[in-house]
């Protein structure tokens, strides 16, 4: 019984896998007694193979999955906050930038008629509480309807700060033809 050591080798790991049939098995044990080599080749790789069947050495932590899930969670939560903050801080600007033009001509128009500047005046609180009504409810539908929906919110600031700004315009041109008569 003279085989080649290297289909002696396959053979030691195929029945270390257990894909031998009962004569293969029976053949192996018998060339392993008489041949010390392969003998030695067998007890290396059965070794190895057992090291295979142990349990790890280092295990991970048992909650470690979940440490980084919550870590990530916790990280996309802070990023879409930092970017709602960022849109927000945006819109602002650029409404404050859109509503202090026309309040640098309605100074002027203050100081010369004040019966005109407090209507004014009450006219812009009303419009700063329906705007707030409107911001409101359009965040309700956004949340209610689209989730993440940064983009509509930017929308829908960037058409009230046009609209503001449009009845700026509107409100300053009828306070100079009041004061024109």
């Amino acid at each position: 019984m003279n085989r080649p050591h290297e289909e002696i080798s396959q053979q030691i790991s195929l029945a270390l896998d257990g894909a031998l049939s009962l004569e293969e098995e029976r053949q192996l044990r018998a060339h392993l007694q008489e041949c010390p080599a392969c003998a030695t080749l067998w007890e290396e790789m059965r070794g190895v193979s057992g090291l295979f069947e142990r349990p790890p050495l280092l295990a991970p932590p048992p909650l470690l999955a979940a440490r980084v899930m919550r870590r990530i969670e916790r990280r996309e939560r802070w990023r879409a906050w930092m970017r709602r903050l960022a849109v927000s801080l945006l819109v602002l600007i650029l409404l404050a930038m859109v509503l202090a033009i026309p309040l640098m001509g309605l100074s002027t128009l203050a100081v010369n008629h004040p019966a005109l500047s407090q209507a004014v005046f009450r006219a812009l609180v009303r419009a700063a509480e329906i705007a707030q009504a409107l911001w409101l409810g359009l965040g309700i539908l956004a949340r209610a309807f689209l989730g993440r929906g940064e983009w509509l919110i930017l929308a829908v600031w960037l058409v009230l700060a046009v609209a503001a700004g449009v009845g700026w315009m509107r409100l300053l041109r009828r306070a100079r033809r009041i004061v024109a008569r």
